[in-house]
């Protein structure tokens, strides 16, 4: 499950709900429904969310939870990467960002007991970094195990979004056959 904590303020005020306390709502969500996935009676306290003397079916097949990817690239993310999630997907992120983003996510990971093994790491470069052989390797030499080929989503008609889509599809598709 991909979880992103918003960015958009407008659709928080329609909802009635706070815009700056998102992200620890957001962590906090996480962390309860891994509880409500995994334990057999429900007691979460926490600072947004409090739940307890109940019973949550069914869980889900994959034990203990389903896998809670985090979106983003800011520094609240990593947090909450570190904190409470099982993968990493930034987006808009070149190798040599990635690669000092991972640094930092490392200590916030230490300061929860766990490393880089405790999580799977994404990459969406989208229009940051060239998807040729070379850039592919060093991802995955980041210890990328998802990377995404998109285009950039800026196309002023379909005839161009198609277009790239074609050059995309010239670059990647003949290492994926390799």
């Amino acid at each position: 499950m991909g979880v992103g904590t918003g960015w958009m303020r407008e659709q928080f005020e329609m909802l009635h709900y706070p815009f700056d306390t998102r992200g620890a709502r957001t962590t906090e969500f996480i962390a309860l429904m891994k509880h409500l996935w995994s334990a057999d009676t429900i007691d979460f306290q926490g600072e947004h969310y409090q739940y307890s003397g109940f019973k949550f079916y069914p869980k889900p097949a994959r034990r203990p939870s389903i896998p809670i990817w985090s979106g983003g690239k800011s520094d609240a993310v990593l947090r909450r990467v570190a904190a409470v999630a099982d993968g990493w997907h930034p987006l808009y992120i070149a190798p040599d960002e990635l690669e000092a983003k991972i640094k930092v996510l490392e200590g916030y990971l230490a300061e929860h007991g766990r490393t880089l093994d405790d999580i799977e790491l994404s990459a969406r470069p989208v229009s940051q970094a060239d998807l040729d052989q070379a850039t592919v390797q060093r991802y995955a030499d980041l210890g990328v195990s998802l990377l995404i080929a998109d285009t950039s989503f800026e196309h002023p008609s379909i005839d161009a979004a198609l277009d790239e889509l074609s050059q995309l599809a010239d670059t990647v598709m003949p290492m994926a056959n390799a």
